[in-house]
C-alpha cells in the first residue's frame, strides 16, 4: 500500500500592494513637492519682478534728475562762456582805450617839451595799414601850438598823389573814404586831433605819397602843407 505524502507549500505574500502604495505616494509627494516649488518659485519670481520695477523708477528718476542737471549745465556754460566773451571784450575796450589815452598823454608831453616845434598847425605823422589788396586804413595826427592854445575849427584837405595808367593822378581823400561826407574835412581841435578811417584805392591807380594842407576856418591862407611818402605799415 501506497503512502502518499502531502506537500506543504507556504504562500509568499504579494508585493503588488505594496508597490503600488509607493507607487502612489511617490507620485503624491512630487506633486506636492512641485505644486510647492511652484508656489515658492512664482512668488521668488514676483517678488523679483517688483524689485526690479522699483529699481528701473528709481534709475528713470536718477536719470531724469542727472538730465535736468546737465541742461543747467550746458545753460550756465553759455551764460558764463558769454559773460566770459563780455568780459574779454570790455578788456579789450578798456585796453585800447589805455592806449589811447597814453598816446594822447605822449603827444600832449612832446608838445609841450618840443620849443623849436612849428608854430601852428602841423600834422606829427600819416600811417597805413593793408586791409586788402586795395584797401587801407589810415591813421594821421594833426598838432596845434600857439600861445593861447584855445579850441580852434581847421580845415584839411589830403589828397593821394600817383599814377592811374602810368599818367600822374591826384585824388582827393574824400573820393576814397566814403566815410568822409565833407571836403575840405571840418576839424576841431586844442592840442591835438587823431584821426583815421578807411581808404580803398581804384584799380589801375599807383599810390605814391600823400599831400596835406590845412588851415584855419577864419582864414583863407594855408596854415600847414606837406607831404609824405605812401608807406604801408610804416
Amino acid at each position: 500500500m501506497d503512502i502518499q505524502k502531502s506537500i506543504v507549500v507556504k504562500r509568499i505574500p504579494s508585493f503588488k500592494p505594496l508597490l503600488w502604495v509607493v507607487l502612489v505616494s511617490s507620485i503624491i509627494f512630487s506633486l506636492m513637492f512641485g505644486y510647492s516649488f511652484s508656489q515658492y518659485s512664482v512668488k521668488d519670481l514676483i517678488h523679483e519682478n517688483n524689485r526690479l520695477g522699483d529699481l528701473v523708477s528709481k534709475l528713470e528718476i536718477s536719470l531724469a534728475d542727472r538730465q535736468r542737471q546737465i541742461q543747467i549745465l550746458k545753460i550756465d556754460s553759455k551764460v558764463e562762456s558769454g559773460a566770459l566773451e563780455n568780459t574779454r571784450q570790455e578788456i579789450m575796450l578798456l585796453q585800447d582805450q589805455l592806449n589811447a589815452n597814453e598816446e594822447q598823454l605822449l603827444l600832449y608831453r612832446q608838445l609841450l617839451q618840443d620849443g623849436d616845434q612849428f608854430k601852428g598847425l602841423s600834422v606829427v605823422k600819416f600811417e597805413l595799414h593793408e586791409l586788402s589788396e586795395r584797401q587801407f586804413s589810415y591813421r594821421w595826427i594833426l598838432r596845434q601850438k600857439t600861445e593861447k592854445m584855445a579850441m580852434a575849427n581847421v580845415f584839411s584837405e589830403i589828397f593821394i598823389l600817383g599814377k592811374y595808367k602810368n599818367q600822374s593822378s591826384t585824388i582827393a581823400l574824400s573820393d576814397l573814404d566814403s566815410e568822409l561826407s565833407e571836403f575840405p574835412i571840418p576839424l576841431k581841435l586844442k592840442f591835438f586831433l587823431i584821426n583815421q578811417g578807411v581808404l580803398e584805392l581804384p584799380d589801375g591807380f599807383d599810390p605814391v605819397q600823400i599831400q596835406i594842407t590845412s588851415r584855419y576856418s577864419w582864414n583863407k591862407k594855408t596854415a600847414y602843407n606837406d607831404t609824405f611818402d605812401w608807406i604801408v605799415g610804416g
